[in-house]
């Protein structure tokens, strides 16, 4: 089964869910004010750098886990955030600007090297 309130619908694959909030963000896209714009833009604009996200305030985390051969989408607490960032690389992390929060997502790229952790 999947997380209440995760945004991911009973049996919908990772695939799925992420061509569902494509297509909702092409909707909200459209009816966008300049304020909310300017801040999804922002909000992306800092994305852009792949920082883990603050234990104390930002985006949501959501990663994806495989469970019974199904990946669930499960939201992070705060302070399990930073644990999980470095284990995944950039094309593993999706972004939403629209809606300020990351998921983390192995299947987008199996194959993926993940990066040393660095302390910056």
């Amino acid at each position: 089964p999947v997380e209440r309130h995760s945004g991911q619908s009973e049996g919908q694959s990772y695939i799925e869910f992420f061509a569902r909030r494509e297509e909702r963000n092409k909707a909200k896209l459209a009816a966008e004010t300049p304020e909310n714009r300017q801040k999804r833009l922002s909000r992306l604009q800092a994305a852009e750098k792949q920082h883990c996200p603050s234990a104390k305030k930002g985006a949501r985390v959501y990663i994806w886990e495989k469970i019974n051969d199904f990946w669930v989408r499960k939201l992070l607490q705060r302070n399990e955030v930073e644990d999980e960032w470095g284990d995944f690389a950039p094309s593993q992390r999706i972004f939403d600007p629209f809606k300020n929060e990351w998921d983390l997502c192995e299947p987008l790229d199996p194959h993926a090297t993940v990066p040393c952790d660095d302390d910056d």
